[in-house]
């Protein structure tokens, strides 16, 4: 199984997000064996991997490792069924919005908020003490299960955050300091099916999931690194991770062998022996690369596309294409480089002065 990790998908794809979708289809096209992870907590995972036509069975994340969620099926229950006539609650609908707020006698007890019109997929409840101050967060996986509990203090920080399984074991449990302004976790405790586990951070806890999740002849490639490298630098080194680099890895291109490492990848270079290899997209940055790291693993080379020679030919024998147009797609922001493109056409226009650049980002 080759495994393709990132950081988190969102409703949106990212550059990166898109090379590893790309990817894993390309594997599947070729009938080899490839999922998508993604790292981060993320209860909306599998409705966002929906949206792109990404099959449940290609993609989990790590905590679904972690909280045995791997291929299971949705279920969605009747919640206002069971609140009106179970609990006997009554239900206050928030006009314009698919919220409710919950009363027991006249005693305010929760605020509900559903993703749908229908109230059929439920995202959250907060729940309220005595004196109606939000106390606990009841997060809810996107496929109908109770994912995360989290026990606030009077100033709504975090204190505690209890995870669930699909069945509604509590799985793990993250321990904050309510008092530090951060909000890493300060100890996490796992159960396993034998022992308690102690984690002192979520890279040590991921880590702990890439090896229970990983058998014999799986090959992960590290795609989000400065998520993801911290990660894998936890694991056994028994364990094959390759590290993909999107982008160039010195923040000044023009000093490629003397520039500092760019953040994003020096959780790779600075434990080059973890491993196995890099992958980049041009056979230049493979070059710059391995003289950088005097060849202390591999480096290869595999292009982001290609135009095969058939394709190339049908272009030239269309006149009816504007073949001095330029046309960019990338993020307006200064690591896209786009002053590049105008100061090359400006440089050009003069030569060509039909010549177009057209920026989509």
């Amino acid at each position: 199984m080759i495994y393709s990790v990132g950081n988190r998908l969102g409703n949106k794809l990212t550059g990166i997000e898109k090379a590893m979708i790309n990817r894993h289809n390309l594997f599947k096209n070729h009938s080899i064996t490839s999922k998508l992870i993604f790292a981060s907590w993320s209860p909306r995972l599998h409705f966002n991997a929906s949206l792109f036509q990404i099959e449940d069975d290609d993609i989990l994340s790590l905590y679904d490792v972690l909280q045995d969620s791997i291929n299971i099926k949705s279920i969605h229950k009747d919640w206002i069924t069971h609140w009106t006539k179970e609990c006997n609650y009554t239900l206050k609908f928030i006009e314009n919005t698919n919220d409710i707020k919950i009363y027991e006698k006249s005693n305010y007890r929760m605020y509900v908020h559903f993703n749908d019109s229908n109230y059929q997929h439920l995202d959250y409840i907060n729940h309220f003490d005595v004196n109606q101050r939000k106390i606990r967060r009841d997060l809810y996986d996107s496929r109908g299960f109770l994912s995360c509990s989290r026990t606030l203090t009077t100033n709504q920080k975090v204190v505690c955050e209890h995870y669930y399984t699909p069945e509604g074991t509590i799985k793990f449990q993250k321990f904050f300091n309510p008092e530090l302004e951060n909000s890493q976790s300060q100890l996490i405790i796992y159960n396993t099916d034998s022992q308690l586990k102690y984690f002192n951070n979520d890279q040590e806890l991921l880590a702990f999931a890439i090896e229970k999740l990983y058998k014999n002849g799986d090959i992960f490639l590290s795609d989000k690194n400065i998520n993801t490298a911290p990660i894998f630098n936890n694991t056994s080194e028994t364990i094959p991770v390759l590290a993909v680099l999107h982008s160039t890895h010195v923040k000044n291109i023009d000093m490629v062998y003397e520039s500092d490492i760019k953040n994003t990848y020096k959780h790779v270079f600075n434990n080059l022996n973890r491993y196995s290899g890099i992958i980049v997209s041009t056979k230049q940055q493979q070059l710059d690369i391995s003289a950088r790291i005097n060849n202390e693993i591999p480096v290869h080379t595999i292009p982001v596309g290609y135009i095969d020679e058939h394709f190339t030919n049908l272009k030239r024998n269309n006149h009816s294409i504007n073949n001095n147009k330029i046309i960019s797609v990338a993020r307006y922001s200064p690591e896209k480089q786009l002053n590049h493109q105008i100061e090359l056409v400006s440089k050009l226009i003069k030569e060509f002065p039909n010549i177009q650049l057209h920026l989509y980002g």
